[in-house]
């Protein structure tokens, strides 16, 4: 992986005045992350934070879902925890015109995107238990499914998907599932953080942070821009 160093001064912040200049009153951005410092990675064209978040303690007992913009926090554990997301199932929001996506039209730009997940449904089998998994069938189809504006957003396929141009959002979900998937440590967990980056219902793109059981890099923190050429 190859950074660039020149121009390490970049920030959410810069990303929208050059996407949109004035158009948008950025000042007013209420975003935590919007003055953080990011380095380019060349290979991928996505950014690297300079920084980690610190952990939300909270996460150890529930997730934590904030509904606009969208943001998740969660725990993926090779062992889940019974009770731990069974309830976060009932996030559902099948609502087209709900308050988190203007209604799409076949017309529209959002109607050519992919419908990206925040929360993977190949993650389930780190949140629920096999019991729970198949005694709520039902409400885990519905939660993961495609029309659920709770866990789905439009999403450009180059940042959902992922390939030698273009790092996505897949990449760092293979990472988790292989992760998991090869560990024999029933302890082994990782916090898994997720926010869509807008203001004034201009997507900007997604941060991911992934905070690593020990022994392993520390942590992974990025941000995938939605728009790329």
């Amino acid at each position: 992986m190859t950074t660039n160093s020149i121009n390490s001064d970049i920030t959410l912040i810069s990303i929208a005045h050059n996407q949109y200049g004035d158009e948008l009153n950025i000042d007013d951005w209420n975003c935590e992350f919007k003055n953080w410092k990011m380095l380019p990675i060349k290979d991928g064209k996505y950014y690297n934070f300079l920084k980690k978040v610190e952990i939300d303690c909270r996460v150890t007992q529930e997730p934590i879902y904030r509904e606009n913009p969208i943001m998740w926090k969660v725990i993926l554990r090779k062992k889940p925890n019974a009770n731990y997301f069974v309830s976060s199932l009932n996030i559902v929001n099948h609502n087209i015109t709900g308050s988190n996506n203007a209604e799409i039209n076949s017309t529209s730009e959002e109607s050519i995107k992919d419908k990206g997940h925040f929360i993977a449904d190949s993650f389930d089998k780190f949140l629920l238990t096999e019991n729970e998994l198949k005694e709520n069938g039902f409400k885990v189809q519905q939660f993961f499914g495609l029309g659920n504006k709770s866990n789905v957003s439009p999403q450009d396929y180059r940042a959902n998907r992922n390939s030698k141009a273009y790092t996505g959002q897949l990449k760092f979900e293979q990472k988790i599932l292989n992760f998991l998937n090869k560990s024999t440590n029933m302890d082994d967990e990782i916090y898994y953080e997720i926010e869509e980056i807008k203001f004034n219902q201009k997507v900007f793109g997604r941060r991911i942070f992934i905070k690593w059981p020990s022994g392993n890099p520390d942590f992974t923190h990025v941000f995938i821009p939605e728009c790329r050429k």
